[in-house]
């Protein structure tokens, strides 16, 4: 398949890695402060999300990006904001899947 085709058809180094994401919030703090603290971590890792709080659960799917810009290392640098930050209570990422495809990419 040619690199056109590839891209296309988001195959080989095109292929969109995402990741769910389930956060508890720890009540008692802003909520408004929080999503605009976490949508700024979201770009400052170079993704995107879909998803919103529903009382004080954080529920996302996240675009972590195409396969030849590395991918994972924006993973990492979401969960190490997740772990530092002082409002969550607790987390957990779902398995890597294929943004188009939705079959588990083995990492």
């Amino acid at each position: 398949m040619n690199k056109r085709i590839r891209k296309k058809k988001h195959k080989g180094e095109y292929q969109c890695y995402c990741v769910d994401l389930v956060a508890t919030i720890i009540k008692g703090f802003d909520v408004d402060k929080f999503w605009d603290d976490y949508i700024e971590a979201v770009e400052n890792n170079n993704c995107l999300c879909g998803g919103g709080i529903v009382g004080n659960t954080l529920d996302m799917t996240i675009d972590l990006g195409i396969k030849m810009n590395n991918p994972l290392n924006n993973k990492d640098g979401l969960e190490n904001w997740l772990k530092n930050d002082e409002r969550i209570e607790s987390y957990n990422f779902g398995d890597i899947i294929d943004g188009w495809y939705e079959y588990k990419i083995k990492v």
